[in-house]
């Protein structure tokens, strides 16, 4: 498979990129099992709210 960027005038699309889904389905297993474990729910919801706004927010500002 092609190392291809998002500005690559041929991007290898989502169905046949496996190293990604692979790694969306790690992390989302991850993610789920934190979830299920933690202690304090408050908690959780700030870190993973600031996981997802922090690099959002820079994406679009940088």
């Amino acid at each position: 498979m092609p190392f291809t960027l998002a500005i690559s005038p041929n991007r290898t699309p989502l169905q046949k990129n496996y190293w990604l889904i692979l790694f969306i389905a790690v992390f989302t297993g991850v993610f789920i099992s934190t979830l299920i474990g933690t202690t304090n729910m408050s908690n959780c919801i700030l870190e993973n709210t600031l996981t997802f706004f922090i690099p959002a927010v820079s994406h679009f500002l940088f």
